[in-house]
């Protein structure tokens, strides 16, 4: 690296001059490369690696691995190209990986505490999604049991929809900041304190759930508390974001016991969301905010043929606590939906049928537009066959202070405990529809 030109360094031989003070790099000239003391690491030219095995394996605290404007190219496999294992204080810069083949993976970190990503690139490391089957086929960032996980700016590029570009599974006060992310989706299952924040996701979206299913689909629970999505712009094909805790009464994915997700904030975002589905869906929360968030769906003509349409903005099921404040909602089916998480067939056989329908959802300061419905308690009957299904409504549903305009239906509500007061501003071309029970 040549030599530093600092006074206080000017005896140093391929050392760095960084804050007046002398710091070491071992330069990686070979992989597969472990690095099992502290120090300072870096990449001095581009490699091709076979995927089979990891090329670069830290396991001492106190790290830092510089790529240096270096880049990875990985095939033939999808075993991470950097893993991180049962070590603290990390830092990569600049980790630049590349798979050839579509077929790959970039970071993982297992066990670890205070690991830091800055500027990561992952690009066309493959297509899976499916957060069911552990450990998945491919991602970007794969981080398991770990306690502090900063990701910022990071840039992920696939060619194809449904990658992971970052999958958090029982870790916690994680942040993912300032990234750009296209065909990538960043999803957490179980953790705490976690900040998803000034991001652009194309064509994916935020996830987060209460529990991480192996194959064969056997549920392992990760609470989910203090999560926060603020001041993101996320476009996506299918839901935007996605919360959801599991319940032992569910039929598909369940957990062992009742494990919702408590202290969501999602605010000051811009959710575009597609055909069939959610701009945020809200299932089995505690405690949730949806604050200034601009929604922007697919269309809000109800198409019995190809169903061209976005089902909703914002669907609440089976949550408590729910505020639902100063939004602008458009163009989809269905503004603000709620009702209950199971339908009626399956509350016969669940003991406590009560936890997993909805109460004490506030909506106001809202403004709803060019909607099929603006606001429903109870989505399902207003829905057309295949998609009909008899769930219970919401229950001590607020409704104030909004403005719906040019909206079809301004309220379908079913329940008698919803209240909705009169301060709201519904213009003449909206109709006002109460569902009887």
């Amino acid at each position: 690296m040549g030599r530093c030109h600092n006074d206080r360094c000017k005896k140093c031989y391929r050392k760095d001059c960084r804050d007046n003070k002398c710091v070491r790099e071992v330069v990686i000239k070979s992989l597969p490369k472990l690095i099992d003391e502290p120090g300072t690491y870096c990449l001095c030219k581009d490699f091709e690696w076979v995927g089979t095995s990891p090329a670069i394996t830290i396991s001492a605290a106190n790290v830092v691995l510089n790529f240096n404007t270096k880049r990875i190219t990985v095939s033939g496999g999808n075993e991470p190209v950097v893993e991180v294992l049962n070590s603290n204080d990390v830092v990569l810069n600049d980790v630049d990986i590349f798979s050839d083949d579509g077929n790959g993976s970039g970071v993982y970190v297992n066990l670890s505490a205070n690991v830091v990503l800055n500027r990561p690139v992952f690009n066309n490391l493959g297509t899976n999604s499916n957060v069911t089957i552990f450990p998945p086929a491919s991602y970007g960032l794969l981080a398991v049991e770990c306690n502090g996980i900063t990701t910022d700016r990071a840039h992920v590029k696939n060619d194809a929809n449904s990658s992971l570009a970052h999958y958090y599974v029982d870790s916690s006060n994680v942040r993912t900041t300032n990234g750009n992310y296209y065909h990538g989706n960043v999803l957490h299952a179980g953790g705490r304190n976690i900040l998803v924040q000034n991001n652009l996701i194309e064509q994916g979206g935020c996830g987060f759930r209460s529990n991480r299913a192996t194959s064969p689909a056997v549920p392992i629970l990760y609470p989910i508390e203090n999560a926060k999505v603020l001041d993101n712009e996320i476009i996506s094909v299918g839901t935007s974001i996605a919360v959801l805790g599991f319940g032992p009464c569910q039929a598909i994915q369940q957990a062992d016991v009742l494990t919702p997700i408590k202290n969501v904030m999602i605010e000051n975002n811009v959710v575009k969301h597609g055909n069939l589905s959610h701009g945020i869906f809200l299932q089995l929360t505690r405690n949730t905010t949806i604050r200034n968030n601009m929604f922007e769906g697919s269309g809000s003509t109800l198409d019995l043929e190809d169903y061209a349409f976005s089902i909703d903005a914002l669907s609440v099921n089976g949550t408590r606590g729910t505020l639902i404040e100063g939004n602008n909602i458009r163009n989809s089916l269905f503004g603000i939906s709620m009702e209950a998480t199971l339908n009626d067939a399956d509350r016969a056989d669940c003991p406590d049928v009560s936890e997993y329908d909805d109460y004490y959802t506030t909506i106001r300061n809202n403004k709803i537009s060019e909607t099929y419905v603006a606001i429903t308690d109870n989505v399902s009957p207003l829905l057309p066959p295949p998609l009909t299904e008899a769930f219970q409504p919401a229950f001590f549903l607020v409704i104030s202070d909004n403005v719906l305009q040019g909206n079809q239906i301004a309220y379908a509500v079913r329940s008698p405990s919803t209240y909705i007061a009169p301060n709201n501003i519904v213009h003449e071309l909206n109709l006002v529809t109460l569902v009887p029970s």
